[in-house]
């Protein structure tokens, strides 16, 4: 197969831009759509290297699985390598634990199916703080090497006349399947059959330009300028700082115009026409050369700054990307040349130190996930971003009553969502032997036994609902309970599409109707002879501010810049408050935001004490320093029965 210098130059394209991207900019919110160029270049790659291979009849299977280890294991180990001893000393027990399970999942070339996993999971870890988040397309990529090979093989042995047709059918397939069929965008973004048409319309792309020897035509140079400019104009067109597993469908249609643009480059550049020998300059070609270290190395140096700094400035992200670029070299100079050329390094040192490297990392991987996290070194404070469950997470059943009660005769009864899990502690803060009963379960409003099944966000409706149920029918069986304490995150009945597209009449309605199942509920409550409490939500800074607390007092930073404005408050919460009002007339609604919004700004970290963990949910130590300040449990004991 001709050598293109082009390619490489398109390689450092799609590299700089994914940089970019990383850096959080708003102004470069369109770079991840190098990913997208990445793929489509390996599909026009893999499938010249096969055809070439097997026109000169030298191609081999094993040889071609070993050329393709060769090419990309070494510097990914490498780079984990690296991680593993930043991620000790710098990240929290939780974190820890993901990272450990990346690293695992990393090396069985997994990773995208864990991050897919982990997004649909409730308690998960941020993208924030993730060094190995980038891996996912690598494993895509992996993923795409162990099956098309062999179909093209196949292909090529027993259709050999359709071989063409018949990646053009399948490419077309998935493509339409991606389109039509798949509705969750984490699904498109990571997962390889969410992916496989790029690396198909890489695979023709290379029959084209093989059949019609395209790029020296009379208007290649016009075309490629073409491509190129639809290419750049994604890359630098949306400033809204948008991810790709939060894109909307309408912006994913855009994008398959830069994948046009980038099909219409490859066919058409060529070194006699300007846009050829723009992307074959020393400059963009060099920086193609060392682009799959530069992929490797950007995004676990720039994580880690952000952990170490909690804050990284543009030119910040300068200085850091400099740093990246001497990491690239030397691991491209000194790892990914040696052991991709067989006369500098033999199969024997190879495979030993891909197999050490293997073991080495899975091993402090599993001796990661076995710990939970919690490794040597570490101490309790490291703890401080753990998820916080209440008594248990086995309190999201019902019928685990043993681990889910405090004392014989328990008092209280705390009932809800994930944010009442963590309502536990703010109780137990002043009274550590209080008798208490918690029947909680995750994403599960208990608004959702009330209200019409549609209007319930996060999990299938009757699930929450047979839960839901399943306490209220509960409540004879506790003779001892006198109170009964309600906690939800009522804002996801505000913060949804669906709410959105009301108009001012229906919305008004909507909260109305919300605010009368909530009445509804707590009489049904209080005709128990039980008396219903209720205890707000937080207020819910973005978990990048949750993490700058945490490791503000981890490393004896300024935690200040960790605090947010109350005016950056969503109107979910704002709309939340008045649900609370309009129930407080008749029963007894603790707002924990006396706390945490004390004035004009909200706190993350109170009395040298982070308060959060995750996604707004309150940690361990947080919940007993509210409870302790709001003195939670005797105003409890003191609300009129």
């Amino acid at each position: 197969m001709q050598y293109r210098h082009e390619i490489d130059g398109l390689r450092a394209v799609a590299v700089i831009a994914i940089m970019f991207f990383h850096t959080q900019s708003e102004y470069f919110s369109g770079g991840f759509v190098g990913v997208d160029m990445f793929f489509v270049i390996s599909g026009y790659l893999i499938t010249g290297l096969i055809i070439t291979a097997k026109q000169e009849a030298s191609f081999s299977l094993l040889g071609f699985y070993v050329n393709r280890a060769r090419r990309l294991l070494p510097a990914l180990l490498t780079v984990i390598l690296f991680c593993i001893p930043v991620a000790w000393l710098w990240m929290f027990s939780n974190q820890y634990l993901n990272f450990s399970q990346s690293v695992i999942a990393a090396g069985l070339f997994g990773t995208n199916i864990l991050f897919w996993f982990e997004s649909q999971a409730y308690f998960t870890t941020s993208i924030v703080g993730k060094p190995l988040l980038h891996t996912w397309s690598l494993a895509v990529e992996e993923q795409f090497y162990f099956i098309y090979p062999v179909v093209l093989l196949l292909l090529l042995r027993y259709a050999k006349r359709f071989t063409v047709l018949g990646i053009a059918l399948l490419t077309a397939l998935f493509l339409a399947y991606t389109v039509f069929f798949i509705d969750n965008p984490l699904t498109r973004h990571y997962m390889l059959h969410a992916r496989f048409w790029l690396f198909g319309v890489g695979a023709l792309t290379f029959f084209m330009r093989q059949k019609w020897a395209l790029g020296k035509g009379a208007f290649s140079g016009a075309l490629a300028f073409t491509g190129l400019i639809l290419m750049m104009l994604w890359l630098l067109s949306f400033n809204n700082g948008s991810i790709p597993s939060e894109l909307p469908r309408a912006i994913d249609w855009w994008s398959y115009l830069s994948v046009l643009g980038i099909i219409v480059v490859i066919l058409f550049s060529d070194q006699s026409n300007s846009v050829g020998r723009f992307l074959a300059t020393p400059v963009l070609a060099g920086v193609g050369l060392i682009s799959y270290s530069l992929y490797l190395w950007h995004y676990p140096i720039f994580v880690f700054a952000r952990i170490r700094l909690l804050e990284v400035p543009m030119f910040g992200y300068l200085g850091l990307s400099v740093l990246t670029f001497i990491a690239a070299y030397l691991s491209w100079r000194f790892v990914e040349v040696p052991c991709r050329i067989r006369r500098r390094l033999g199969s024997r040192h190879f495979y030993l130190y891909c197999a050490l490297a293997w073991i080495t990392i899975m091993s402090v991987g599993a001796y990661g996930v076995l710990q939970g996290g919690y490794v040597i070194g570490m101490t309790p404070a490291d703890n401080v971003l753990k998820a916080n469950y209440g008594l248990s997470p086995t309190c999201e059943f019902v019928d685990r009553a043993t681990e889910c009660k405090l004392g014989p005769s328990p008092e209280i009864l705390v009932w809800g969502d994930s944010f009442a899990m963590h309502t536990v502690d703010t109780i137990l803060a002043t009274q550590s032997d209080a008798q208490l009963l918690q029947f909680t379960k995750s994403a599960c409003s208990p608004l959702s036994s009330g209200v019409n099944a549609s209007l319930h966000i996060g999990r299938r409706s009757d699930e929450c609902r047979d839960f839901n149920q399943s306490v209220l029918s509960s409540l004879d069986r506790w003779p001892s309970v006198q109170y009964l304490v309600i906690s939800s995150r009522f804002s996801n009945y505000f913060n949804h599409q669906r709410y959105e597209t009301l108009n001012r009449q229906q919305k008004r309605a909507y909260v109305d109707q919300l605010q009368n199942s909530l009445l509804s509920l707590l009489n049904q409550i209080k005709n128990n002879n039980i008396t219903p409490i209720v205890i707000s939500e937080p207020r819910r800074p973005t978990q990048a501010k949750i993490y700058c607390a945490a490791h503000a007092l981890k490393f004896g930073l300024d935690h200040t810049s960790c605090n947010f404005p109350s005016s950056e408050i969503s109107n979910a919460q704002v709309l939340v408050k008045r649900l609370l009002k309009g129930v407080s007339s008749e029963y007894k609604v603790i707002y924990l935001d006396q706390i945490i919004c004390p004035d004009s700004r909200c706190l993350t970290v109170d009395d040298d004490t982070a308060l959060y963990t995750h996604s707004g949910h309150l940690s361990r130590n947080g919940a007993l320093l509210i409870g302790t300040k709001l003195d939670i449990y005797n105003q409890i004991k003191t609300t009129n029965r």
